[in-house]
């Protein structure tokens, strides 16, 4: 892919943006309350981390998760293998972590999609987008809470910057990271299955 005139962009004020954004991330994790789905996402997490440790498949059984445990446990697991460190702790300081958990996942999700978008269009570009995620009200207010949408929404931007990274350069390495980014994304949530005619279409016009 040939570089934009725009990759002579400076990467300092992107740099400044990130740390800025991760900053007040850090400093505000706290101020956010509970959604009404929250205890069973944080119960499902636990489940989860304690069938990866016993293998006991409990969580099938539980009738406070029978809506929770049909979605993709990736999130909700990784969550609960962020908080298992600190444990035990009171809910209170649990939630709070998992809203950290969150927003990191997301803070992630928007380094991606600068990467993603530098790679396309260049640095200013990549700067652009990076400023309207940060600066959309409900995207980064659902960051700390959202366990669903938002980490769908990172992990989609994983995958679409896997699919350009493996475009860059095809190998199968560069091939493989793309496809478990991708089964990550599914996992979470089956609206990933578009990355594929994404990735078809970006093949041909790369040709």
């Amino acid at each position: 892919m040939n570089p934009t005139p725009t990759s002579r962009f400076p990467a300092y004020p992107v740099v400044i943006l990130l740390v800025l954004i991760l900053l007040a991330g850090i400093f505000t994790y706290k101020d956010y309350g509970e959604t009404f789905d929250n205890h069973f996402d944080m119960m499902y997490g636990q489940y989860m981390v304690h069938f990866l440790k016993t293998g006991d498949r409990a969580f099938e059984v539980d009738e406070a998760l029978q809506l929770t445990r049909y979605y993709g446990p990736v999130g909700d697991t990784l969550a609960g293998l962020f908080i298992e460190p600190f444990m035990p702790l009171p809910y209170g300081k649990a939630v709070e972590l998992r809203h950290l958990y969150n927003f990191l996942v997301t803070f992630l999700g928007f380094v991606a999609a600068y990467h993603f978008t530098k790679m396309a269009l260049g640095r200013r570009a990549g700067l652009f987008a990076v400023t309207l995620l940060a600066l959309s009200p409900t995207l980064y207010g659902h960051a700390f809470n959202n366990s669903k949408d938002i980490i769908f929404a990172a992990f989609y931007i994983f995958s679409l910057w896997g699919v350009l990274f493996y475009l860059q350069n095809r190998n199968i390495k560069r091939l493989l990271l793309c496809a478990f980014l991708t089964g990550v994304c599914m996992d979470q949530r089956i609206g990933a299955v578009f990355i594929y005619p994404a990735f078809f279409f970006a093949t041909l016009c790369a040709e």
